[in-house]
């Protein structure tokens, strides 16, 4: 899969790779943790990967096989960042989409879907709050 492949490219990268990971078990102050989950009585939630930057800082990652990177794709990892943030005291001020065969990678800010997440936000506490 995919994400096997992107695993053992980052084996040859010299970045420390934590893999299997909860958010309470380790914070790593730099590397990359993948298959990190993230759990608190709000949010229970697996990213497919997480690269630290510093102690606080953190990028998201979002593996996808297809060779295109759709905006669903981004706003998918950018709700995950956004909840990350709220949650858990971390900052992430962009996130990374890996794709293709290739394992490309395109990385965005976070804030070009402040707009898109909000109201995906809104939607969904809409749909929890009814009780119908």
């Amino acid at each position: 899969t995919q994400k096997n492949n992107f695993e053992k490219t980052l084996s040859e990268n010299a970045k420390p790779i934590f893999p299997n990971v909860s958010i309470d078990s380790i914070i790593p102050k730099y590397g990359l943790a993948l298959n990190l989950k993230f759990k608190n009585e709000n949010v229970d939630l697996t990213v497919d990967g997480v690269e630290f930057t510093d102690k606080k800082n953190i990028i998201p990652i979002f593996i996808t096989p297809f060779e295109k990177v759709t905006p669903a794709d981004k706003l998918f990892i950018a709700l995950q960042a956004s909840l990350i943030q709220n949650e858990f005291n971390l900052k992430a001020e962009s996130c990374k989409v890996i794709y293709g065969k290739a394992l490309q990678e395109t990385k965005f800010k976070l804030s070009s879907f402040t707009k898109s997440i909000k109201k995906t936000v809104g939607e969904l506490d809409k749909i929890l709050s009814d009780t119908s």
